[in-house]
């Protein structure tokens, strides 16, 4: 074993070794010092270091980290295939590389999930009831005909696709700032290609802390874009809830100058909103969907064929897997988090008034 591979494993056994020892003591203290102690001051500077970084290098980084990935995987088969006897080494890089892929994600944004929900730090506990969904469902569904009405129908160049993210991020960073939820102005989110690479796992898109950046898939309708493209900036800034996620998102959204934007985020809630009242009231839910305008059923049609171009290969396998890694990480609801969005917009309404 040469002298660079030795330290290469000093290395990442002590970064893993600081990781569990970081990791236990953040465990021990209260979920309100997490914020002092970890957001805003590793995860933070961690932020300022790689955003900086990555400033210059303006594309999704996460073709880099896969092509890094191909590299190491094919020299552990090198290990077992071409170097016959070399499986005690192999398995020794295997174990240190996904231990310190582990520590990374961890050390860089997993903690994270430590802080204080979202939902209690605005103080949104409680049950809603079917007459208030029922109501919500009303009002949302005379709103997004409404908003559409404003919005000409599109399909976006690359220059509106600029604008439109640049505009929907400076409103993110600043929805986090005001909520104190901290400040990450330079985080990224890009929308990869090839279109349906993301959604054929049952992802629209994703963070992945060892490449530092948000993915949106490409193969989305454009009337989704916005919302997954929000929803990953919250993460990218240290947000783990995907329920939360979804909240902060549709909050950013519907405070934009743009009416497309904000339609986006009207539309997509409005969508959570009906899975929610169907089968609660479906004679409600019939009679509001045929009040939706053409143009608001053209949309929906757009989302429905996005989606079913690029068919999920492994559907109950990620689904009981990713409930799994949400459950493990304090995420009780699980894959069932993302629904959360109605009863924490509803219990907003009544608490600060409308939106």
């Amino acid at each position: 074993m040469n002298k660079l591979l030795q330290i290469t494993y000093w290395f990442a056994g002590i970064f893993m070794l600081l990781t569990l020892i970081y990791g236990v003591y953040l465990d021990s203290i209260p979920p309100e010092q997490v914020d002092s102690n970890y957001t805003f001051l590793v995860f933070k500077s961690y932020r300022l270091l790689w955003d900086g970084i990555l400033l210059y290098l303006d594309f999704p980084f996460i073709y880099i980290y896969g092509f890094l990935i191909l590299v190491w995987i094919s020299r552990l088969v090198y290990l077992l295939i071409i170097r016959n006897g070399k499986w005690k080494l192999a398995l020794l890089e295997l174990l240190i590389g996904v231990g310190f892929q582990l520590a990374w994600f961890y050390m860089f944004w997993g903690f994270n999930y430590l802080r204080i929900p979202l939902t209690e730090r605005m103080g949104l506990t409680g049950v809603i009831t079917k007459e208030q969904i029922i109501e919500e469902a009303c009002h949302q569904t005379h709103k997004i005909n409404g908003l559409k009405k404003q919005v000409e129908h599109q399909i976006l160049d690359s220059s509106e696709a600029v604008k439109w993210q640049r505009d929907l991020s400076s409103e993110m960073k600043s929805l986090f700032a005001e909520l104190g939820l901290g400040s990450f102005q330079n985080s990224k989110v890009h929308i990869v290609s090839p279109p349906g690479a993301l959604l054929v796992f049952g992802a629209s898109g994703f963070y992945w802390p060892l490449s530092g950046q948000g993915q949106v898939d490409r193969g989305l309708a454009n009337v989704q874009l916005p919302f997954t493209f929000a929803h990953e900036l919250c993460h990218a800034m240290g947000w783990t809830d995907e329920g939360e996620c979804n909240f902060l998102a549709y909050l950013g959204m519907i405070r934009s100058s743009s009416i497309w934007i904000e339609y986006c985020g009207q539309l997509s809630y409005w969508r959570y909103l009906m899975a929610e009242l169907k089968p609660l009231a479906p004679d409600v839910y019939d009679s509001l969907y045929s009040e939706l305008s053409p143009a608001v059923i053209e949309d929906l049609v757009e989302i429905s064929n996005a989606i079913s171009r690029f068919p999920e290969w492994f559907p109950i396998l990620r689904e009981k897997f990713y409930d799994w890694y949400l459950k493990t990480n304090r995420i009780e609801k699980g894959i069932q988090s993302y629904s959360g969005l109605v009863q924490w917009v509803i219990l907003y309404k009544a608490k600060y008034g409308l939106i």
